[in-house]
């Protein structure tokens, strides 16, 4: 089903006019078979900002996902990490983004019970873009907490025109007391002149920060190529396209082909780290991960298991490529043309793993945060 659906995407997006009308027919439909969920989120979120403690100050975790995208949910344990390791001397109350983008009522209620002391650290990810939901509620934050720092944990940037770029740009150099994070350096270029009057930094995904630190049961014997390739709209890359190069890959060694990042149901805090766990431990049984995915990369990387990466529709995955080859070098090779993989697998394959698999971006980026921007 989720390649039918790929399909229909790609083919729509030919015509512009019928893919605005698919896409608001999809949001429409979507948004009445999760308003019981939508309704559970309210409740909780109110829940959790009325009980805050007025004694300590917040950092107020935003946009927090609940859906089962095993990327974002790294990015979500990642940052919780970040918060309990460093910032023990706050509350931490996490807000979905469903709860600061619902109405004029619960934006009432945080102005209420935020604090001018408190922090904003807001979720990662492919969410700088006026074609995610999530940047509703970063320019609704930013207009509305003025003396409030903000911290956006790092960005993928794409605005689908200048004026979408220049709003968001008017926004928060108004605010000012703004530390924006990109995750590439293509985000960074784009918004580094706009959002002048903030702090722009270029800064790895927190995901990185785990490398050589989480704890998970490493396979003793690796063995296979792991074909870890998307399945939605993303996808650069054919069926059929993937399939060669199954075959042809299968020429040297058996190969596995899952898209691992992705998983069904709303889950837990906990369950979601047993799950990433769980792929970790999975790719850590193979000699080599083929993927396009971003996060395929960085589960690779900390999972030991050496990574090349082939493209998706647009730059994040290229570029984070690059980022962490140079961070730890030998870690994952970008590969421009699918045709040049079982090549570049072939030499993979003869030569032993020497990369050395330290936490030096945790080292170099993320130990000292709190000390460094606040």
């Amino acid at each position: 089903m989720k390649r039918i659906i790929s399909k229909i995407r790609l083919i729509l997006r030919k015509y512009p006019l019928l893919h605005a009308i698919a896409r608001r027919i999809h949001i429409i439909i979507r948004t009445v078979f999760t308003f019981p969920s939508f309704l559970s989120k309210l409740v909780r979120d109110y829940s959790s900002v009325k009980n805050r403690q007025f004694n300590k100050s917040v950092v107020w975790f935003v946009n927090v996902p609940s859906h089962a995208n095993m990327g974002d949910q790294a990015m979500v344990y990642a940052t919780r990490r970040l918060l309990h390791e460093q910032f023990y001397d706050y509350s931490v109350i996490e807000l979905s983004r469903e709860f600061i983008t619902s109405s004029i009522l619960t934006l009432k209620i945080l102005k209420k019970y935020i604090k001018e002391n408190d922090l904003f650290f807001v979720q990662g990810g492919y969410t700088s873009t006026d074609k995610s939901p999530n940047e509703k509620s970063h320019r609704i934050i930013a207009k509305n907490f003025r003396y409030n720092r903000i911290i956006f944990m790092p960005q993928t940037v794409k605005y689908s025109c200048d004026a979408e770029l220049q709003k968001t740009a008017s926004i928060y150099n108004k605010h000012g007391n703004i530390l924006f994070l990109c995750r590439d350096q293509v985000s960074f270029n784009i918004v580094k002149n706009a959002f002048s009057k903030i702090t722009v930094i270029l800064y790895p995904d927190v995901v990185a920060s785990l490398v050589d630190r989480e704890q998970f049961k490493c396979s003793l014997k690796r063995d296979g190529i792991l074909l870890c390739i998307r399945e939605d709209s993303e996808k650069n890359y054919t069926q059929n396209e993937i399939n060669k190069l199954k075959s042809q890959l299968e020429l040297f060694t058996k190969v596995s082909l899952s898209d691992l990042m992705m998983t069904a149901g709303g889950k837990s805090p906990k369950i979601f780290h047993s799950m990433i766990r769980g792929i970790l431990e999975k790719m850590s049984q193979f000699e080599i991960v083929i993927t396009d995915r971003f996060h395929g990369i960085l589960f690779s990387i900390i999972s030991r298991t050496r990574v090349i990466v082939i493209d998706s529709i647009d730059y994040k995955v290229r570029e984070g490529a690059f980022m962490f080859s140079n961070l730890i070098p030998g870690s994952c090779i970008y590969v421009d043309s699918i045709d040049k993989v079982p090549e570049i697998t072939k030499n993979y394959l003869q030569k032993s793993n020497d990369t050395d698999y330290s936490d030096v971006i945790y080292q170099n980026y993320y130990k000292d945060f709190r000390k460094k921007y606040l």
